[in-house]
């Protein structure tokens, strides 16, 4: 995949261009997240899937390197490097889907922005009450009160399609975009 791709691609050390057509929330078609280390990330999600306790221990919420890629509508891919961990308090948020464990996650953008967010989590549907997550942010907002973006998506992760929910963290970009 590439980044930065048109006119000045060539240029992409000397001026970074944002991906222009990620600005607009219904043109994402899907999220991808690929693993600096896929060995490192799962031995980790394994391990914290095994533990006898019902919480997720904090020593496997270490922060491991990777990078995310947004699919556009018409196919461009935008890359961002990140630092991702798992996410949530409970085991709740780690599952087996289709003998691939799957994890809640804490993302942190190390470059760029994805519609002006760096800090935001995708969540396990099951583990924040799937849909009811998203009409509650929605109607939160709707009564003016604030309430962060939240929205389904399709997340790609390490090769295996996921529906997650992603959600931004409460941060200085949430307070900006709530004026």
């Amino acid at each position: 995949p590439q980044k930065n791709t048109g006119f000045f691609s060539d240029y992409k050390e000397a001026i970074d261009i944002p991906c222009s057509n990620q600005r607009e929330e219904n043109n994402i078609t899907q999220l991808i997240v690929k693993f600096k280390s896929r060995m490192a990330w799962e031995k980790n999600l394994i391990k914290a899937s095994l533990s006898t306790t019902k919480s997720i221990e904090k020593n496997f919420k270490k922060r491991f390197p990777a990078y995310i890629y947004i699919e556009t509508r018409n196919r461009d891919l935008c890359e961002y490097e990140a630092s991702i961990r798992i996410s949530g308090d409970l085991q709740d948020h780690i599952k087996s889907n289709e003998g691939k464990l799957l994890s809640s996650l804490d993302v942190k953008l190390k470059t760029g922005n994805i519609l002006g967010i760096v800090d935001f989590k995708l969540f396990i549907p099951d583990a924040r009450n799937g849909e009811n997550e998203i009409i509650a942010t929605k109607l939160l907002s709707k009564l003016g009160i604030l309430a962060p973006r939240t929205k389904m998506i399709d997340v790609k992760i390490n090769g295996k399609n996921n529906k997650m929910i992603f959600q931004e963290n409460p941060s200085k970009e949430f307070i900006e975009s709530n004026n």
